[in-house]
């Protein structure tokens, strides 16, 4: 039969995050290519999209090495032969061979498409929060974007993301590693759950399922009063980072001072300006940035200690901005500055500096 390169290669870069090569799942190595369909399967995420291979045409194949040649070939038009043993691809004088594999994850993906059922539309602003909860390189305990009703929340134990949806959701906690897919793959238009999983869905009819953490251990009512308590008021410092605080933020960070595991700058937050600064013993840095709308009322400077890159992270959220002041039960006062809008809120925790 004749296939297509760009199609087969669209196609199978769908299926790809469902491949892992140094998993324990015996196939979880492999593209199923089954009844018009290409199967991935890892125990951790499952990808289903669709490419015809014509009527009987079923194999399977050590996913990333089929892709990685056909991807190479010069040609779109490329022969494919089945015989017992392998698959045969031609593409004008190449000629490659591939060894069939053993079908061993079919079972545990047709298990999955028998649980697909009761699709509902996802929200409009669901792709748009989920980049905004997305934190990479997160080793937190409670990792991972977490959804219930209409609130989406992610947290690494410093920052707290807190955004609303625009429309209520069934509650499902997953990984990091599988919310990340969720963006590689396409525009999903519609979800479902089952007991472990929740499966997204696009207009092509690709198909993402995701294996669910559980739901019941996250700290949603924790994280809601922590949210809750962060609330702007009248008497919260608030303004919008100025032009050329970025540029600063990054010369300071090239002294940064080491606070446990952070990278810290110091930030004083004073009336005209703001002040980044940092030492360590090689040498020190200091910049002061006015304020393009400087504050109207004399305050007591504000000083906070804060991972550089972390800040950093937050004006992708807004450049608005406010210090929430919160003493806690044993009479400390921890600062945290507060982005967002109204769609949401953004809670970066500042360092401690003793």
């Amino acid at each position: 039969m004749i296939i297509s390169k760009s199609k087969i290669i669209s196609a199978m870069k769908n299926a790809l995050p469902g491949i892992d090569s140094v998993s324990l799942i015996e196939g979880a190595d492999t593209f199923i290519f089954r009844k018009g369909f290409i199967h991935s399967y890892n125990d951790s995420i499952s990808v289903t999209t669709p490419f015809d291979m014509g009527e009987g045409v079923e194999f399977v194949v050590k996913a990333k090495d089929f892709y990685s040649l056909i991807s190479k070939m010069k040609e779109d038009t490329i022969s494919l032969e089945l015989n017992d043993n392998s698959v045969i691809l031609k593409c004008g004088k190449a000629k490659a061979s591939f060894v069939l594999m053993k079908d061993t994850i079919a079972t545990s993906v047709m298990a999955l498409s028998e649980e697909q059922n009761n699709w509902e539309p996802l929200p409009d602003n669901f792709k748009n929060n989920l980049i905004k909860c997305i934190i990479k390189g997160n080793h937190y305990s409670i990792a991972g974007v977490y959804v219930s009703s209409d609130i989406m929340y992610s947290t690494d134990g410093m920052r707290i993301n807190s955004f609303h949806l625009k429309s209520p959701m069934k509650k499902f906690w997953i990984s990091d590693y599988a919310a990340d897919n969720i963006l590689k793959i396409g525009e999903f238009k519609e979800y479902c759950l089952s007991k472990n999983w929740v499966y997204f869905k696009d207009s092509s009819n690709t198909i993402l399922s995701c294996r669910k953490l559980p739901d019941e251990k996250y700290p949603e009512s924790s994280f809601a009063n922590i949210v809750l308590s962060h609330s702007k008021n009248e008497k919260d410092l608030s303004n919008k980072l100025p032009e050329g605080f970025i540029e600063a933020l990054n010369r300071a960070a090239s002294l940064s001072i080491s606070l446990s595991i952070y990278n810290a700058v110091e930030l004083i937050f004073s009336k005209d300006e703001i002040e980044v600064s940092s030492e360590r013993t090689s040498g020190s840095y200091s910049e002061k940035i006015p304020w393009e709308k400087p504050f109207e009322e004399e305050f007591d400077p504000v000083k906070v200690y804060v991972d550089s890159s972390m800040i950093e992270n937050g004006l992708f959220y807004s450049k608005e901005f406010y210090l929430k002041s919160i003493r806690s039960k044993g009479g400390i006062i921890k600062t945290r500055i507060v982005f967002g809008d109204d769609e949401g809120v953004h809670l970066l925790g500042t360092i401690d500096k003793e």
